[in-house]
């Protein structure tokens, strides 16, 4: 299933483009990527699948 949100700078929902999951710094999971419209930079907040383990490593 395509991961899709909303993009400000269309004013519409969008599919993301070079989907990817990652975390902030606050260990919080996001999807980001980029809009297939506009190409703006996108991020979705969201749960991480149980089968998807991310390292994050700290400097």
């Amino acid at each position: 299933m395509e991961k899709m949100t909303y993009c400000t700078k269309c004013k519409d929902t969008v599919v993301i483009s070079n989907a990817k999951y990652t975390r902030l710094a606050n260990n919080r999971a996001i999807i980001e990527g980029f809009c297939s419209r506009c190409g703006d930079h996108l991020i979705k907040a969201s749960i991480m699948p149980k089968s998807f383990t991310l390292k994050v490593g700290r400097k």
